[in-house]
């Protein structure tokens, strides 16, 4: 188990993607809040690609080692700025799975190229190794994506999903679902325990059906092998 999370090939691939999709999907959100008004996250250094301002001690961390589940430092939004609060916010959320969700879209079309008989392991020689890494790179970003951006798109306090429905809310709708804040983190550990229990997964389920439209079953069986090699 061990020597599986720590091999250096494997962190190689996996790494430097599970950084700048974390770093992208915050810098959505404080690039959506800066253009709708609200410099706070500008302000706090957090209108950025690098890594190292989104990073979080624990999260991010524990995302790097298990590769799968973590999280990035929440950007900060002063929703009181906005000329539209409740909407403003809605859209400032919504920023970050959108940039997942595009970014599943590019790892999944360069995975489609690399499927081609051109970059057949046979026919590459010396850049074998290398277009091996890029290919585990890719298919590693499309089941990364795909997970960050459904899972952030569930309803439940801190994740985005909450301040995306609460914009569809009534304001008397809205004040009443405030008051499951509280709850939000008990249940979404809860989830994630059931989820890693291997009897349900919430975020599994959509993501293996958006692979199984977007790619044909050879494509989807490769994606499986290399995801599962990474991930296990």
């Amino acid at each position: 188990m061990l020597d599986h999370l720590f091999n250096p090939k494997i962190i190689l691939a996996t790494a430097p993607v599970f950084l700048f999709s974390l770093s992208l999907h915050e810098y959505l959100h404080a690039w959506t809040a800066d253009r709708l008004g609200d410099p706070t996250a500008r302000y706090s250094g957090r209108l950025t690609l690098n890594p190292f301002a989104h990073y979080d001690p624990i999260g991010t961390t524990l995302g790097l080692v298990f590769r799968v589940f973590g999280w990035a430092k929440p950007v900060p939004v002063n929703a009181a700025i906005f000329k539209w609060p409740k909407r403003d916010m809605m859209l400032t959320a919504l920023g970050g799975p959108v940039s997942n969700f595009v970014l599943a879209f590019c790892f999944g079309a360069l995975f489609k190229v690399l499927q081609l008989d051109a970059f057949a392991p046979g026919t590459l020689g010396k850049a074998g190794p290398t277009v091996e890494l890029i290919e585990k790179m890719v298919a590693y970003g499309v089941f990364l994506n795909l997970a960050l951006g459904f899972f952030n798109l569930i309803p439940l306090y801190p994740l985005d999903g909450h301040h995306i429905l609460r914009g569809f809310l009534s304001y008397h709708a809205a004040i009443a679902y405030d008051r499951t804040k509280h709850f939000g983190s008990y249940i979404l550990m809860a989830l994630i325990l059931v989820s890693f229990s291997g009897h349900f997964s919430i975020i599994s389920r959509p993501i293996f059906f958006v692979m199984r439209l977007a790619f044909t079953d050879h494509e989807f069986n490769q994606l499986e092998i290399i995801s599962s090699s990474l991930l296990r």
